[in-house]
């Protein structure tokens, strides 16, 4: 029933030629599809419903990555809504959960999560750097960097891994484009210049271990999602298709 209803919204909003028209206007997300995906709850779906989401599980959300996957909607889901949420509910005390998660779960908020260093994405060779509440360094690719409010920066503070809350507002950040096959998902490259940063409080090595064993679940239905789609797209072709007034299949 949960695919089905977000299936139903991505067949009227996330179509070929609408998907056609974001990419000749150059735009970077559907706004417009984010706020009904918003208002149908399912930016919150694995936040608890204290904090304003619907409360589910993991295995609801896979079914909603795996149609977002189908029909390529042009949303943040995954930065935000995968990676930024499940970063907050790992790693953030409560008083950060209370802060940002209802904003997230509503739509308010888009987050974006700073992890990569160019080639390398390694926890314990982060160079951006975390000092006295300031972060310094580059992180790049940051997809949806361009849209979001709120970024979860990976960075080293005294040799250890730590994770921070970043306003994307803040001074000291310089956004640059990068070049991307993906015309639907902007990447960015972020430098940090004596930027305020918001410390999170648990242990980040821990939290980014099952931060990334749930994100790659996710990204997984995703991607079977967008195979699936290819299979479809194609069957649908070989149908149509007539060879010498035959059809091809």
């Amino acid at each position: 029933m949960l695919a089905e209803q977000a299936g139903r919204l991505l067949d009227e909003r996330a179509h070929p030629d609408a998907l056609r028209k974001l990419i000749d206007a150059g735009a970077e997300w559907d706004e417009g599809l984010w706020r009904e995906v918003a208002a149908m709850g399912f930016l919150g779906a694995t936040i608890p419903e204290e904090y304003g989401g619907l409360g589910m599980g993991r295995s609801d959300l896979a079914v909603l990555s795996e149609v977002l996957g189908r029909k390529a909607g042009s949303l943040p889901f995954f930065s935000s809504a995968v990676l930024a949420t499940e970063a907050i509910l790992l790693a953030g005390s409560e008083e950060q959960k209370a802060e940002y998660l209802p904003k997230l779960a509503s739509g308010e908020l888009i987050g974006a999560f700073a992890y990569a260093e160019g080639d390398h994405a390694e926890i314990a060779k982060q160079s951006v750097a975390f000092d006295g509440g300031r972060l310094s360094g580059s992180k790049y690719p940051v997809a949806d960097a361009g849209i979001a409010e709120l970024y979860i920066v990976i960075a080293e503070d005294k040799g250890e891994p730590v994770m921070t809350l970043v306003d994307a507002k803040a001074a000291g950040i310089t956004k640059t484009k990068l070049e991307s096959f993906d015309e639907l998902r902007a990447h960015y490259r972020l430098d940090f210049d004596d930027t305020p940063a918001e410390l999170m409080s648990n242990d980040a090595a821990v939290a980014l271990d099952t931060l990334f064993d749930r994100a790659t679940v996710q990204s997984a239905f995703e991607a079977v999602g967008g195979s699936d789609a290819c299979i479809s797209m194609a069957r649908d072709y070989a149908l149509d298709r007539k060879i010498f007034g035959r059809s091809l299949a």
